[in-house]
């Protein structure tokens, strides 16, 4: 389907990431390459209750400091599409007026831009770890769809113990025979524990601990808080390691240790 969670990481993926990946010193195992079998077994641990309990107290502990994490955005250089950090909001930042939501800004002699109709921000706190990952994209074109994917971190992590991805997509509806269009739209939610003790790991892969999703369409829908009374239902197996494998295969992590560009 045009909105889901697969097919916007697959759109999204170029063959600019895989040259940025290639430039910088890898992780022993990255994320992506857990996730390259056919299936993804969940790991249930004795303790799972204390487990995402203390995922959620982790979670909600950088979400309390993000305001004080430096916030940096990824840029490519126009010339060769090499990647780059740049503060967010830098005052040499300004909004493109060619394509919506793009920014860019000049240094050096070159051209910098954001990425199409997509925004990746890293969050790195005091001690200059990654804490938190924000991905964003947009299509106002083909309908309405935004999705954003968040990425939380414990200190020296090589994979995120907690993914959380939310969006919609919105379209009009000419059917046939139809006096006036119907507006659809497409709400879902998606989230991933991961036993935080595996994340840090180099050698050995994450544990995955619990996968829920939520997915609702109407006519009415408009905000992701009408989902909150949709019950959760646990991803399949096959569902996840694909959903896991795409939404990793750019190895963000690897990407958050690239240069950061002083203007």
């Amino acid at each position: 389907m045009r909105f889901s969670f697969l097919t916007f990481i697959y759109q999204m993926t170029s063959f600019v990431w895989l040259i940025a990946a290639t430039n910088f010193i890898q992780f022993q195992k990255t994320t992506s390459d857990c996730f390259t079998k056919g299936t993804t077994e969940i790991f249930v641990p004795d303790n799972l209750n204390k487990e995402i309990q203390d995922i959620r107290e982790l979670y909600s502990r950088i979400e309390k400091d993000k305001s004080t994490y430096k916030v940096l955005q990824m840029f490519q250089r126009e010339r060769d599409q090499s990647v780059f950090l740049v503060e967010k909001d830098h005052e040499n930042i300004v909004m493109d007026a060619y394509f919506s939501g793009a920014v860019f800004f000049d240094h050096n002699q070159e051209r910098y831009l954001s990425f199409p109709d997509e925004e990746i921000l890293f969050y790195i706190d005091s001690k200059g770890l990654l804490k938190h990952i924000k991905q964003s994209s947009w299509d106002p074109i083909d309908g309405s769809y935004g999705n954003t994917v968040l990425y939380y971190f414990s200190d020296n992590a090589t994979h995120p113990f907690f993914i959380y991805e939310y969006g919609n997509y919105y379209r009009r509806d000419y059917g046939e025979g139809a006096i006036r269009p119907t507006d659809i739209n497409h709400l879902y939610e998606n989230r991933v524990y991961l036993q935080i003790q595996s994340t840090g790991n180099t050698e050995d892969c994450p544990r995955i601990i619990k996968a829920l999703t939520k997915f609702r369409k109407g006519e009415s829908l408009t905000k992701i808080e009408e989902l909150q009374e949709t019950p959760n239902r646990s991803m399949d197996n096959g569902k996840l390691n694909k959903t896991l494998r795409s939404l990793l295969e750019k190895n963000l992590v690897v990407l958050s240790r690239t240069n950061i560009l002083g203007l």
